[in-house]
């Protein structure tokens, strides 16, 4: 069976968002270390300004490479409520596994990625396609 035009440009398009979820995500667990090793921060607090810092990086990437879409500042802020959502399961998902887990710090924060990766590229796709391209 062959894929039509439309799954085969949603597979390019997924390619391309983990690609730069990739990016952004190495980014954001070097900011995590930094914020939990240097500055002392708690999972929480680390994870909410890591996640702050790369969403920039994030709409740059994935709305000029992956989606090849005009990058104006009405779709930027809903790009950030979009991820804001993505947080937010990612915190409900360390507190519950904070409860059940004794883990490093650390590993709280990785575990939400595949999560968050799926929501955000749905939402993100979606935003992405009713705004016009370039």
């Amino acid at each position: 069976m062959k894929l039509t035009l439309t799954y085969k440009k949603i597979i390019a398009q997924f390619a391309g968002f983990s690609f730069v979820g990739i990016v952004v995500t190495l980014f954001s667990i070097l900011l995590i270390y930094f914020f939990i090793e240097l500055l002392q921060f708690n999972a929480q607090k680390s994870y909410i300004l890591a996640y702050i810092i790369s969403i920039a990086l994030s709409y740059v990437l994935n709305g000029k490479y992956v989606f090849k879409a005009s990058l104006v500042i009405y779709p930027y802020l809903i790009y950030y409520s979009i991820y804001f959502s993505g947080m937010g399961i990612g915190l409900i998902i360390i507190w519950f596994l904070k409860k059940l887990f004794f883990w490093p710090e650390f590993f709280f924060t990785i575990v939400p990625v595949p999560f968050t990766m799926i929501w955000n590229f749905v939402l993100s796709r979606y935003l992405f396609n009713y705004y016009p391209k370039k």
